[in-house]
């Protein structure tokens, strides 16, 4: 299985860090940068994404994401594959 390959260096890409979970297999962790002249808020992301193999599902974490509307979405994991994104099944 190879790694993806992450990339924010572009402009308003905000990527800071991305690793992959040891706990589970196809999911990623994904923090972002700050929005700029905030104390710590961040309201959206923009980065991009190689290396997804067809067929595969990924989870991709956005785990410094902190505002009441995101809080109750991270109830649920995204699993993205090439095909498109949707709610992941239970574990």
């Amino acid at each position: 299985m190879g790694r993806l390959a992450f990339d924010s260096r572009f402009e308003s890409g905000n990527l800071m860090l991305a690793y992959e979970s040891l706990e589970c297999p196809f999911e990623y962790r994904l923090l972002m940068q700050n929005d700029t002249n905030t104390r710590g808020y961040n309201q959206w992301f923009y980065f991009s994404v190689e290396n997804m193999r067809a067929g595969e599902n990924y989870t991709l974490r956005l785990v410094n994401f902190v505002t009441v509307t995101l809080i109750e979405a991270r109830k649920r994991s995204i699993r993205c594959s090439p095909k498109g994104c949707g709610p992941s099944c239970s574990r």
